[in-house]
């Protein structure tokens, strides 16, 4: 049974509407760090958002990039250091006269941003994926000197924080889409899981590769072998990610891509 807001306990109910069962009284946790019911749920409504939004944006004439950043990793580097030097590279990016002026020439009017951990031979891998967004097609000169900056300060920043990203893989930019595949974004690519949403805010439904293990990856694989080992992993990552939160959105941004708060 679950605790109502009166103090009193309520009983948990499933209910049928039209041919699909759900239940009430049901308390949540809300955590999408580390729920894998609650993390799944909240992550596809936020994925779908994304996806919405952005082929919004490319529809009325926008444009989105999406861009990937890592920072050098290696076996016995704290999580929480490692979440710190990325977190804090990529503010960087974002303040000062240049990142005002950038925004200016470029047309960049927010960012859509999510982070992503898993496990492998060489420790811990958090990475963070970006969607840029500009409300039109950018000026190729402008776009390029927007990338080689955020190349720079991302080098220069991460090494500060003693995990210096990999010059030809710390940065990696891709082009979401064009206007003319928005349709098939909202649509197909939704039953396929493929759209953009996903690929940003779907790190639950995402396999390690080479080796290694998402965190929900981690339960199954001790639920398997018993290797107790992953605890402590575990406890690692639940420190380190707790109060931080996985998914943001530049302010206003949601407003100016017709998602609903």
């Amino acid at each position: 049974m679950a605790q109502g807001r009166d103090g009193k306990a309520d009983r948990v109910k499933i209910h049928v509407r039209d041919g699909v069962a759900y239940t009430s009284g049901v308390c949540i946790c809300a955590n999408g760090w580390l729920c894998p019911v609650c993390s799944a749920k909240i992550r596809a409504k936020r994925a779908n958002e994304i996806a919405v939004g952005v082929a919004s944006l490319i529809m009325s004439g926008g444009s989105a990039w999406m861009v990937t950043f890592t920072v050098r990793h290696a076996k016995g580097h704290a999580l929480a250091e490692l979440l710190e030097a990325l977190n804090d590279a990529f503010r960087k990016l974002g303040t000062g006269v240049m990142a005002q002026r950038e925004k200016k020439l470029t047309g960049k009017i927010g960012t859509i941003n999510s982070r992503e951990i898993t496990y492998g031979k060489n420790g811990w891998h958090p990475h963070l994926h970006v969607i840029v967004c500009f409300d039109s097609e950018p000026d190729v000169m402008q776009l390029t000197y927007m990338m080689a900056r955020w190349q720079r300060l991302w080098m220069a920043w991460t090494k500060k924080h003693g995990f210096p990203a990999d010059k030809a893989h710390g940065v990696k930019w891709d082009k979401v889409m064009t206007a003319e595949g928005a349709g098939e974004y909202i649509a197909k690519a939704q039953d396929s899981g493929r759209h953009i949403g996903n690929e940003v805010a779907r790190g639950d439904l995402k396999k390690g590769k080479l080796g290694s293990l998402t965190p929900f990856e981690m339960v199954e694989y001790l639920l398997a072998t018993g290797d107790a080992a992953v605890v402590d992993l575990w406890v690692e990552y639940e420190k380190a990610t707790k109060g931080k939160s996985w998914l943001r959105w530049s302010p206003k941004l949601k407003a100016r891509l017709g998602v609903d708060e």
